[in-house]
């Protein structure tokens, strides 16, 4: 029989050898060097399993076998099919996996399906190939996760996440990050991925979502340092300031924990916007209630003087301590006598909620309306055709 085996070359489905390795690699050298000695001392109490002629299950088995000069116990696997869930589940009854490790492991599995699926896309007619380009990947994830033991999702988010930072599924594989937090880093760029791992490494940041907040914070407290405001002058300032919010600020389980970095109310009076303002010139400056009063104080230390308020009143609540928020308050002011063109516009506007502190479109048709004139958006989150923008975190 020894003469007649084979470690497999070609395993189910002619998956290639390094193809199987990826998913349950060799054992280490201290590792099967603790096999060889248990084998020794015990004997082959697991037998290498064959199918036609090949090992599709002990290849550490079958070399420590092969070391000690001992013959190996052989069973011949005759089961219907692939023996793919068979070996699948031979590997995971002897590894304590997480639910994110099995991911990693059916993502390679997953693979493979996917791939005969594609085979079989030939024999199709041309609606049976449109359908199956469209449908057989999520079936072979959903297939691939049913064998491995995980859920559909976490295979398709590991697939992405393979796009974007491979290098990150060989810490999922290892046990040490989680499906969802290898998610979270992907989207960030790589040197800040580093960078918030270093951080629960050295016991800087208790998790990973906690480390990527003080990543982000210092890099746009960076930003903030190095920012100038913009040139020129404007008929027409919007601003949104980082008011400072630091209730529980360094707790990540806060709910009402803001994802960038505030400034003292002291230094958003200080900032020369005045030299942005034309002679006559209009400023919207958007607030909360907690900062109401500040607000205020702000815009007539900026040179303007508050004539009215508009309400945002949001499409779902926020957070609150008091009252759950659900509206948001900008502030008109004006310096000189700008040019304002009402018509029917009031103190109430609706508009759905965005991204953390972003403002609805709603409010840049309403002042696009309002006031003629050169725009500059201060703080801004996106950039918008016609204004200039300035902010930290600009897209």
């Amino acid at each position: 029989m020894e003469n007649r085996v084979q470690v497999a070359s070609v395993y189910w489905w002619d998956m290639e050898f390094h193809e199987l390795a990826s998913i349950f690699p060799m054992m280490g050298e201290a590792e099967h060097r603790a096999l060889v000695q248990d084998i020794a001392k015990q004997g082959l109490l697991e037998p290498v399993w064959l199918y036609e002629g090949k090992i599709i299950d002990g290849r550490n088995r079958y070399q420590a076998c092969q070391e000690l000069g001992i013959s190996p116990k052989f069973r011949t696997w005759r089961g219907r099919g692939s023996p793919l869930a068979f070996v699948i589940s031979l590997n995971l009854s002897r590894r304590h996996l997480t639910s994110s490790q099995k991911a990693v492991v059916a993502l390679e599995v997953e693979k493979r399906l996917a791939k005969e699926a594609k085979q079989q896309q030939g024999k199709r007619t041309d609606l049976l190939q449109k359908l199956a380009k469209r449908f057989l990947p999520l079936h072979a994830a959903a297939e691939a996760g049913k064998l491995v033991g995980t859920n559909r999702n976490y295979v398709v988010t590991a697939k992405k996440i393979e796009k974007t930072a491979p290098e990150l599924l060989d810490t999922v594989r290892a046990g040490t990050l989680t499906i969802p937090d290898a998610r979270q880093l992907s989207r960030l760029p790589s040197d800040q991925r580093k960078s918030a791992q270093r951080l629960v490494e050295e016991g800087e940041a208790k998790n990973i979502k906690e480390g990527m907040r003080k990543v982000r914070l210092a890099d746009q407290v960076q930003a903030i340092e190095e920012m100038e405001l913009p040139k020129g002058k404007y008929h027409v300032l919007v601003a949104d300031p980082p008011w400072p919010y630091t209730k529980r600020s360094s707790d990540t389980t806060h709910r009402g924990t803001i994802p960038y970095p505030s400034m003292t109310i002291d230094d958003i009076e200080a900032l020369d916007v005045a030299s942005l303002a034309y002679e006559d010139c209009i400023l919207w400056l958007w607030t909360t209630n907690a900062f109401m009063a500040d607000a205020y104080r702000v815009a007539g230390s900026w040179g303007f003087e508050v004539k009215t308020i508009l309400t945002w009143a949001k499409d779902r609540m926020g957070l609150g301590d008091w009252l759950r928020g659900q509206t948001e308050h900008c502030l008109l002011a004006v310096k000189g006598k700008p040019v304002v063109t009402l018509s029917n516009q009031t103190t109430l506007l609706h508009g759905r909620v965005r991204e953390h502190s972003e403002k609805p479109e709603e409010f840049y048709r309403l002042v696009e309306t309002l006031c003629p004139g050169r725009k500059c958006e201060l703080f801004a989150r996106r950039r918008r055709d016609g204004w200039n923008t300035f902010g930290a975190e600009v897209i």
